[in-house]
């Protein structure tokens, strides 16, 4: 059996047989009904059944009444009773009035309530109306590619085009395509070909007027601005004034959409916005993102919400373009699904063709449009190049009759008239060379169109702006002619057969973990450094920190490029990344330790030196935990960065095992002791793991006093039990250091906390079913390794998972190995440990007050570096009891959830999705929601089950420009919260009939918070004057329920008045489920005045903050609908 009980095949038979049963006593009830109804005449038959419901609902009423005087409520369990925003008002009027007898008063009471009600920050969905929904579109478009087409042509080969000539209005776009890394390492590609190209843009145009040029990567062009001279910048400043250069975009890099986080996302589009309006006084219209793959409808939002108004996109499914060229719907107004209004709907333009380069740009037939390529060849006859092309009084009529009929076919594809031509690829343009032929060599061929009137197509170079300008405003148009209205994203990507891009996923998980601790450490850090600076007028060393700030910003911008946080690089230039961001990430610690300590100093007028409990490297198990000597006592200083009190553990570790803690009034602090577990597999003997209780008020500062006890009292210490189902394998307790291990013979271990059980399988030490005491409920979890191959088809012409890509050879296999499974239990926590020979995996369950009790807090560390794991890739699978259906939910970068369909001619690789922070089950009865520390693949293959990939090592390119394979894994850690949430029964239809979009509840987005922006703790030398009334300060007031403060940047520190930017978003939250205990519920909207600042002014802003819409009174309220991020700036006095 080993050690697991259930079986599908048994579940089904269960489910039905109870079926059969609920079915029979129907019958008798109707039937019974029937019979009794029969002798009753017909004009009294509604009477009595209107008798019989108010009979029940006033026996209903008369219980609970009964219920509440006999019964032993507590006022904490009235309260609940009362404010529950989902009872009904006749029960809570039962209720209230057991306590208020008179009527009058019991009305006035439900009245505030029904107040609070309207305050809470329950989001009721509601399904946008919408021309193409996306999840609809999956289930209609034909994925087929058409057999022996050799090469990535795309959609165009499968139907038959037909055109009728018409007028048009054509603008050629020159551009050049740069990464900041890829095969290259990002200062190789500026020396070697970024600068030139810049150098050359700004000579060029400026010597011929009627050029024109886009650029997008301003992380690129700030680096060429520090070494421009000042004649280049001026040329530069002038040729953007006059239009023939636009910045799209304005991020610091073309972002991946499928893997980054939307504050990541947000940062590094803030970062690069505010660089152009410092630098250029600029603000970006047009967005151009051609090589991420796949597009995401958050970054749609963000980018509308920043001031952009038109987007173009590139990678989507070959299918969905296909569909997309019938419907004539390449362009179409982009709306979100939760978005019923309309109000950030962003124009958005789909590039139709299989790539960006010049072969696919011109229209249809790449063995025509690669003619127009006048420096690099393009065009094949069989396998031989073809010779380039210039254009002469012998050839022009000719070429021009072709690029006029691709013009007039890809026309056919659009509703306008006006047309786009895109003309570059990655790295052109760098040579002046190239400069001339090309444009010279166009102009040629324009010039022929356009003094040829029978052809009638107006042909010129422009920009981005230019073809919007004209598309919108075009006389051309039919005034009939409307854009549809699309919702959803543009995942998966395909350009090819079964080849998805769902790979790159999890590939290089460990450089995405860190890549998100140093979103987590930098924000919080931004936090800390405005409040100290701001709030406190700490001015000591401000400029280094801030640099250091600057320097974090820019890496973590860097980082979110979509061949950097993807893991789709060279593993040498991946290094170059991981060095970036690991250096990073100490910039913001060195920023943490010394804020703190200015502000201790502040306070106490002293020197005190502050270190920070852990450290981050780019390779090995981490992150590590500095040890705390405890010589002389220590203060413990605890931050706490986000908007509502957290109730958690916090874990130093100390170099002895007798301590005692206590809080800023000198109360002890409950605490344990656990082993040090080194490289998570063998027990430190010389250092311990101190584990603290602590509640911790929002936005605020803690302090802990921490010193070695002289009574040598193991009371603390948690046990640790060596567990084996293998009845043959009895052994004596033995002493690890200061623990005693036993060793136990069970087939099941139950973990027991406050609020729920959680069950264990001793065969491989992983979870397997958890029961809710307050629910009292038993879901199953069945979790277990499973693996997926790839290659090992005898077929030699079978397509191999990449970089990128992932082709399975066919379902997964369990993972048959056995690990040695101890269990660490203490008064605070246990923890489940399964060491395998690769994976070490940990079940945690918390026996503390607060949320953290009801989730199972799991970790992966990981090692697949050897070539056991070749073409491997590792993934979690949870079995659950959650009725799914063909249905799952997914994150889109953190910001928002998708309902996912699960379609089996999609195959395997197809149904994994990108998540971000967070992946959901949903029946009608219960929900399981997976929370991630970073991003990875997940898909829900089976009804009720989600997989994770957690590692993959492939050993081949995947054809897709990388050339080489993923065998540079390092160990990588994972970590998981997962929660079991019963939907309340008069709650079901709450939310009213959503399909395509989901919502976090109140207990998820808490438990993600605290997953994502875990408490900071620092340490330092005890002081005696360290109270709690010196450094517990609060910055902002507890948030409601929902509401996040993303950022609060401080912007130049030079500058005489002290101004930041303040980011909020308001979360919608599932009123499906219960919010418990959760204080934030019901909060007053805040105000500015609340804000413990020395506020001067505030103005609303674009998201990026370069846009200002209105002044706001220091009184007034923050309004921010849900679902919607707003951007402040605040100046101080």
């Amino acid at each position: 059996m080993s050690g697991r009980m259930y079986r599908p095949g048994n579940q089904q038979r269960a489910s039905s047989s109870t079926s059969d049963c609920r079915c029979n006593v129907v019958l008798i009830y109707q039937s019974g009904m029937r019979s009794i109804l029969r002798y009753i005449p017909r004009k009294c038959r509604r009477l009595l059944i209107v008798c019989m419901l108010l009979t029940l609902t006033t026996l209903v009423l008369l219980s609970l009444h009964r219920e509440i005087q006999n019964s032993e409520w507590t006022s904490e369990h009235i309260f609940e009773k009362v404010h529950d925003p989902f009872g009904s008002r006749h029960e809570r009027k039962c209720i209230v009035q057991h306590y208020f007898k008179e009527e009058a008063l019991a009305d006035t009471h439900l009245s505030a309530l029904q107040r609070n009600e309207e305050r809470a920050q329950c989001f009721i969905g509601e399904d946008v109306n919408v021309d193409i929904q996306m999840e609809d579109v999956w289930d209609t478009v034909s994925i087929g590619y058409p057999n022996l087409i050799l090469t990535v042509t795309g959609w165009l080969d499968t139907i038959q085009m037909s055109w009728t000539a018409k007028p048009l209005h054509v603008i050629v776009m020159p551009h050049s395509h740069q990464d900041p890394g890829w095969l290259q390492t990002v200062d190789s590609y500026f020396s070697g070909s970024t600068r030139h190209t810049l150098d050359l843009m700004v000579e060029k145009l400026t010597k011929n007027p009627t050029w024109t040029f886009i650029w997008a990567e301003v992380g690129l062009l700030q680096r060429w601005w520090a070494k421009a001279t000042n004649t280049q910048k001026a040329q530069f400043l002038r040729l953007v004034k006059t239009g023939q250069l636009e910045l799209v975009s304005g991020a610091w890099v073309m972002t991946d959409e499928s893997v980054v986080h939307y504050g990541a996302m947000l940062d590094q589009l803030m970062e690069g916005h505010i660089w152009l309006k410092d630098h250029v006084n600029v603000t970006v219209e047009n967005s151009w993102a051609i090589d991420p793959f796949g597009h995401s409808s958050t970054m749609a939002y963000l980018l509308g919400q920043s001031g952009v108004r038109n987007m173009i996109v590139q990678r989507t499914h070959f299918a969905v373009k296909r569909h997309m060229a019938k419907q004539k719907s390449f362009e179409f107004n982009w709306r979100q699904n939760w978005d019923v209004k309309g109000t950030a709907d962003i124009f958005c333009h789909v590039m139709p063709f299989m790539l960006y380069g010049i072969p696919y740009s011109c229209g249809p037939n790449r063995h025509v449009c690669c003619k127009f390529d006048f420096y690099k060849k393009q065009c094949f006859y069989g396998k031989r190049r073809k010779d380039l092309l210039d254009i002469s009084d012998n050839n022009v009529a000719e070429l021009a009759k072709e690029l006029w009929k691709q013009l007039q076919m890809k026309s056919e594809l659009f509703r306008s008239n006006v047309l786009l031509m895109p003309h570059g690829d990655d790295f052109r343009y760098k040579t002046a060379e190239e400069w001339d032929k090309q444009f010279v060599n166009l102009e040629k061929i324009m010039d022929y169109i356009n003094n040829n009137p029978e052809m009638q197509m107006k042909i010129e170079f422009g920009t981005l702006k230019d073809y919007f300008t004209y598309l919108h405003g075009s006389r051309d148009r039919p005034k009939t002619n409307t854009y549809p209205v699309l919702s959803g994203d543009l995942f998966p990507y395909s350009d090819r057969g079964e080849q998805y891009w769902s790979g790159f996923y999890s590939t290089r998980p460990h450089f995405k973990y860190l890549v998100r601790q140093l979103q987590h450490f930098l924000r919080s850090a931004e936090i800390l450094f405005t409040f100290s600076v701001a709030g406190l007028n700490v001015n000591t060393n401000i400029k280094n920190l801030y640099s250091r700030l600057e320097k974090a910003r820019q890496t973590l911008a860097l980082s979110q490029h979509h061949d950097a946080i993807t893991g789709t690089s060279k593993r040498g230039v991946m290094r170059d990344y991981s060095s970036r961001v690991q250096s990073a990430l100490d910039d913001t610690i060195e920023v943490h330790k010394k804020t703190v300590s200015n502000i201790l100093g502040k306070k106490t007028q002293k020197n005190i030196f502050v270190n920070i409990t852990e450290s981050f490297s780019t390779s090995g198990y981490f992150p590590t935990n500095v040890v705390c000597t405890l010589e002389t006592p220590i203060n413990l200083i605890i931050w706490n960065d986000v908007g509502q009190p957290r109730h958690e553990l916090i874990h130093v570790v100390v170099d002895t095992p007798f301590v005692k803690v206590n809080d800023e009034s000198s109360r002890p602090v409950i605490h344990q002791i656990s082993p040090v577990w080194d490289k998570q597999r063998y027990i430190n003997t010389k250092h311990y793991l101190l584990s603290l209780d602590v509640h911790i008020e929002a936005f605020s500062l803690s302090t802990f006093t921490v010193s070695a006890e002289s009574v040598r009292s193991e009371s603390k210490f948690a046990a640790l039990y060596n567990v084996t189902d293998r009845h043959n394998n009895r052994s004596p307790p033995l002493e690890l250091g200061l623990f005693r291990v036993y060793h136990i013979v069970k087939t099941f271990i139950s973990v027991t906390s406050a609020c729920m059980t959680a069950v264990f399988k001793t065969c491989d030490g992983m979870l397997y079913s958890v029961l809710h005491k307050d629910l009292k409920d038993t879901y199953r979890a069945d979790t277990h390794f499973v693996t997926y191959s790839t290659g090992r088809y005898t077929d030699p012409f079978r397509d191999k998972s990449g970089a990128y890509t992932f082709v399975p050879d066919g379902a997964a296999k369990d993972v048959s190995e056995k690990p040695h499974v101890i269990v660490v239990e203490g008064s605070l926590f246990t923890e489940v440990r399964a060491m395998y020979k690769d994976i070490v995996h940990i079940s945690r369950i918390y026996n503390i007050s607060g949320v953290l009790n009801e989730i199972v807090h799991v970790e992966n560390y990981v090692d697949i570096s050897n070539k056991y794991w070749d073409n491997t890739e590792l993934v979690m699978r949870i079995e659950t009891s959650i009725n799914s259906g063909e249905y799952f939910c997914t994150d889109s970068n953190g910001f928002q959830l998708h309902r996912r369909k699960t379609r089996s001619k999609m195959t395997i690789q197809g149904n994994f999705y990108p998540m971000t922070s967070a992946a959901i089950l949903e029946s009608d009865t219960a929900r399981f929601t997976l929370l991630s520390s970073h991003s990875l693949g997940v898909a829900s293959i089976v009804s009720g089950w989600l997989e994770v990939v957690l590692d993959r090592r492939l050993v081949q390119d995947d054809w897709r420009g990388l050339r080489e394979g993923v065998t540079d894994n390092t160990q990588s850690k994972t970590s998981f919260y997962l929660l079991f949430e019963k939907k309340l029964l008069r709650n079901r239809e709450r939310q009213g009939n959503v399909r395509y979009m989901c919502l976090q509840t109140f207990r998820s987005e808490f438990v993600a918070d605290t997953l994502n922006s875990p408490l900071k703790v620092y340490s330092t030398k005890a002081f005696d004057n360290l109270q709690s009334t010196e450094i517990k300060t609060k910055l902002i007031p507890s948030l409601p329920c929902g509401w996040l403060v993303m950022n609060l940047r401080m912007l130049n520190v030079q500058n005489k008045v002290k101004e930041s930017l303040i980011t909020i978003h308001r979360r919608g939250l599932d009123c499906s489920y219960s919010a418990g205990s959760m204080t934030c519920l019901n909060r007053e909207s805040l105000r500015w005045s609340d804000l413990r600042l020395q506020l001067h002014e505030v103005t609303e802003t674009s998201l990026t903050g370069v846009n200002e819409i209105r002044k706001h009174q220091i009184s007034d309220p923050l309004n921010v609908e849900p679902m919607q991020i707003k951007t402040y700036k605040i100046a101080f006095r």
